[in-house]
């Protein structure tokens, strides 16, 4: 087989003969690549496929193959049948593997020490082999979305539409939805009065305490969201040592809030005790946002709130050692002043007050969330719809 050297063909540097060259030899090489045992029909279309020469690299020598016929292949007799042409991994020479007739056929399997050339799609009429007929199997081409996703495969999302939409494809039955297990708390506020209800897979046992309740006077999302009243209300969620583990590490606190008023010193939420824990704050009138550790700042940052509307916050902490704070997806700041956070194990987690249920949030909160991982570590656009669950659809059709 001959081949020239690969030039790349360049009109505007390249005069006639030189540009006229180099297109030639570059498709030699290029085609070496591209026509190596590549099947199609013969000349005069009859029951054999043609192969093209190739060529084959075995233990450092390079062996030309020339061009290939495969034996004479029979039509089926009673139903389609899909055949494949192979070649031989040490040889190159090629040979037909015979599948099985039926009404929906399947190519057969590759045999042990073969590559696939191609499939072969016969019908009991089929009296001469044309390349509509023939799928080259060389290279493996990349699935379709459709083919990607067959009967009996779940697909998940998290919102809850229907993947014939997502897709645009098939038919899918709705499965029980899945919960996000990195998600260690989780109220979105829709229940009754002051019975909560954490909708996060731990299933925390969390109390009201005051006045605090859901009401539909403000929301969010949904119908309803947390009220407190500034005095004496918030939420207490029972010692859990899965908030240990999650605060100790990597992790991201978010939610909306309604803030009424804002008075001296005001908890969104608290972990642990003055000392040994944590608290996210309002501090001195509205003039500050911040982040309590061990009774010190790891994270303050000037912010006065505008009240009356719902504000996004976010606490991240990544990477061991950064704490940020966001507002509406905006960064305001990005600091920390201790190694860990040094909460008080069997301690309740609290929302809406300080570790002493004092110094307490005078507004609404809604999808408050807590997670075991940093969900944002720059400015991003706040949820617009809390995500309670991961939705499953199985494939049926």
């Amino acid at each position: 087989m001959s081949v020239g050297t690969f030039i790349q063909p360049d009109h505007l540097t390249q005069d006639g003969s030189a540009y006229k060259l180099a297109i030639k030899n570059s498709t030699m090489v290029m085609s070496r690549l591209a026509a190596a045992f590549a099947p199609h029909e013969q000349d005069t279309p009859d029951m054999t496929v043609r192969v093209d020469a190739g060529y084959l690299w075995v233990d450092g020598v390079l062996t030309e193959i020339a061009a290939q016929n495969s034996a004479t292949i029979t039509a089926p007799s009673t139903n389609p049948r899909i055949d494949r042409v192979v070649k031989d991994i040490a040889t190159a020479a090629i040979s037909v593997v015979t599948g099985t007739e039926a009404a929906s056929p399947d190519a057969p399997d590759i045999p042990d020490n073969k590559e696939p050339i191609c499939q072969i799609a016969l019908e009991t009429t089929t009296t001469a082999i044309d390349n509509t007929m023939i799928t080259d199997e060389r290279v493996t081409p990349v699935p379709s979305a459709e083919s990607s996703w067959p009967v009996g495969a779940v697909f998940q999302a998290t919102v809850a539409t229907d993947p014939a939409t997502l897709l645009g494809f098939g038919s899918w039955q709705a499965m029980e939805a899945a919960k996000d297990i990195s998600t260690g708390l989780l109220m979105n506020f829709e229940g009754s009065g002051a019975t909560m209800m954490d909708e996060s897979p731990h299933v925390n046992v969390v109390t009201a305490v005051g006045n605090a309740t859901q009401s539909t006077t403000q929301k969010k999302f949904g119908s309803k969201s947390l009220a407190l009243d500034g005095t004496g209300d918030y939420l207490s969620v029972a010692a859990n040592p899965l908030f240990d583990t999650i605060f100790a590490a990597n992790f991201t606190i978010d939610f909306w809030a309604y803030i009424s008023t804002v008075t001296d010193r005001r908890y969104f939420a608290s972990y642990g005790s003055g000392n040994n824990g944590f608290g996210f704050l309002i501090e001195n009138t509205g003039v500050y946002l911040g982040f309590y550790i061990n009774g010190s700042a790891a994270n303050w940052v000037p912010w006065s709130p505008s009240l009356n509307t719902w504000i996004h916050f976010a606490v991240v902490r990544y990477g061991g050692n950064t704490l940020k704070l966001f507002v509406n997806g905006v960064l305001l700041g990005s600091a920390w002043t201790n190694a860990s956070s040094g909460a008080a194990a069997g301690t309740p987690l609290k929302i809406g007050t300080s570790y002493a249920g004092t110094q307490n949030l005078s507004g609404y909160l809604d999808a408050f969330r807590i997670t075991n991982y940093p969900r944002w570590t720059s400015n991003f656009t706040p949820p617009a719809a809390p995500v309670e669950e991961i939705y499953q659809w199985k494939r049926t059709a």
